[in-house]
């Protein structure tokens, strides 16, 4: 399956193609707050580093928050355009579940949180266990909130991290195949 898969959560964005297992193309665009202006170009150059044209994709899958405003709807606009357009699923990925699943192997607690960066001292938080499972929803929390919380703290509030659009193909490809197809809904506040 031909994957694109996109980020615009975080400042930063980047884009990967997939195929199956096998990346393609890995960009990441390091001009923060840039998403709308510079997204569709970066997604036209990806897609011409490999080799394949709009129409070879079979899915597109797209970080749908928590991040920045305008990142996410940059993000989301673009990719329900191309989905609309080719008539491909499109599957949203948490950012939280991107970083749980790129933080993991430097995780020893059996439970933590993953937070990301909200702005203004606020930070998104999720908290998850060993298995990936979600044990709550998001919420938001002030820095000094965060520092009261019990469990270990990954993610944003301790450095600035950027996310892996691999992994959100490879999240994107597995809940396509267990048929968790919704269209993504932004999760800002």
């Amino acid at each position: 399956m031909l994957i694109l898969a996109v980020d615009t959560c975080c400042g930063p964005f980047s884009i990967a193609i997939k195929r199956d297992k096998h990346l393609l193309v890995h960009i990441v665009e390091t001009q923060e707050n840039k998403q709308a202006e510079l997204l569709v170009s970066t997604i036209e150059e990806a897609l011409s580093k490999a080799g394949i044209s709009y129409i070879d994709l079979e899915l597109v899958a797209v970080t749908n928050g928590p991040g920045s405003f305008t990142g996410i709807r940059a993000g989301l606009a673009s990719i329900y355009a191309i989905s609309s357009v080719l008539n491909i699923p499109c599957i949203g990925v948490t950012t939280t579940e991107v970083l749980v699943h790129q933080l993991i192997k430097t995780i020893l607690e059996d439970k933590f949180y993953i937070t990301v960066a909200a702005g203004r001292g606020r930070y998104y938080c999720q908290l998850f266990n060993r298995s990936l499972s979600a044990l709550s929803e998001t919420k938001l929390l002030e820095g000094e909130e965060i520092s009261r919380l019990n469990e270990a703290i990954y993610g944003d509030y301790r450095q600035k991290t950027i996310i892996d659009t691999a992994v959100v193909a490879d999240i994107g490809s597995a809940k396509f195949k267990n048929r968790d197809i919704r269209l993504p809904i932004a999760l800002y506040k």
